[in-house]
């Protein structure tokens, strides 16, 4: 801060400290109202954990034709492709972010799996009832299992690197 404006300050009744705490205020605006941020940011982990379960609702309909249509290796590619790209889609969300403790990402590492597994299961329930109708050329169900898995795979292998350590306050 200028001198002239520290002695202006002092010359009015600021003590050193508020003079401090004016200056740091000035300097580090940041930090200005951070509780309401936190706030919104943990609202925000939720409806993002809102919006995934709905996201992989529509992620499964739009999978479960690929699986249908395209034929052996193609399938496990493009199935690996869009699990991983779900899961770090995801984790990049977490990411962004800001002020989640070490209990959110605690329930959005259980919640990922548990949901991981509903999609797998609620593909296998279609994918059988599609099963007495159709020929398939291959067993789909493999192909599920790595959706599911590469899904989970990049939330997990940051969540055990203790990424999720520097979001806290």
């Amino acid at each position: 801060m200028e001198i002239h404006r520290r002695e202006s300050l002092t010359k009015r009744g600021w003590s050193a400290e508020d003079i401090e705490h004016f200056e740091n205020t000035l300097l580090n605006p940041k930090e200005k109202h951070s509780h309401i941020k936190r706030n919104l940011h943990i609202t925000g982990f939720w409806f993002l954990i809102f919006g995934l379960i709905m996201l992989n609702a529509v992620v499964i309909f739009f999978v479960i034709p690929f699986i249908l249509l395209i034929g052996l290796p193609w399938v496990y590619y493009i199935m690996i492709a869009f699990g991983l790209f779900c899961g770090f889609a995801f984790n990049w969300l977490v990411l962004e972010i800001e002020h989640l403790e070490h209990e959110h990402h605690l329930m959005a590492f259980l919640i990922i799996p548990l949901l991981t597994l509903l999609d797998v299961i609620i593909m296998y329930a279609i994918l059988a009832r599609i099963k007495v109708d159709m020929t398939f050329s291959y067993n789909p169900d493999p192909v599920v299992f790595f959706f599911g898995l590469c899904f989970i795979l990049p939330y997990f292998v940051w969540f055990m690197l203790g990424k999720h350590h520097k979001n806290i306050l």
